[in-house]
């Protein structure tokens, strides 16, 4: 009797497998959790090797941000991936971070940013877009230029005794680094 029954149980067994389908499979199996899956931009840089950048020191938020500038301020916010490369006159690399304050939006700190050179870093897309020397097309500010000016003669034909010798004038456009993306900006 006990051979019996094993058999009706394989028999039962093999005739449910046979039944199994996608559709049934997937409602039995546990489901993955989307959001247990995701990882913080600090966890990310961690597994990468990366610096991830928050300001070092913070002054008290002015102003107040208007709603429609919201969605724009939170794409500033959100963090990217670069190297940043600093170059002093002549082109030489000046391995000292890079340290300025910065504040775009209203209702934000002014916030003192260190950026290491040569090394990937995850800091916020303004601050990428600051140290790529971009023009913001929301504020049009353009960093990591700056302009030169020196006394230059004046030309001869135009010179009269009462005239200076000398004009100033812009002499150049330099750029202090450049902030390179590292997979998508």
């Amino acid at each position: 009797m006990v051979k019996k029954e094993v058999v009706e149980k394989v028999a039962n067994l093999q005739s449910e497998m046979s039944s199994l389908t996608q559709e049934k499979i997937q409602e039995v199996a546990p489901k993955a959790i989307e959001k247990g899956l995701e990882l913080s931009m600090k966890e990310r840089a961690k597994i990468e090797n990366a610096q991830y950048i928050e300001p070092s020191r913070k002054l008290k938020a002015i102003g107040e941000l208007k709603a429609e500038w919201r969605p724009k301020r939170e794409r500033d916010w959100e963090y990217v991936k670069g190297i940043f490369q600093n170059e002093n006159e002549g082109g030489r690399i000046n391995n000292e971070p890079k340290k300025f304050w910065f504040r775009k939006w209203p209702g934000d700190p002014d916030c003192l940013w260190e950026i290491p050179v040569n090394v990937p870093v995850y800091v916020p897309r303004m601050i990428a877009k600051l140290l790529s020397g971009e023009q913001d097309e929301d504020t049009g500010i353009q960093a990591m230029k700056f302009h030169t000016f020196d006394f230059v003669d004046q030309p001869v034909n135009n010179f009269r005794p009462d005239s200076f010798t000398h004009e100033f004038r812009p002499t150049g456009t330099h750029y202090t680094g450049k902030f390179s993306p590292l997979g998508a900006f």
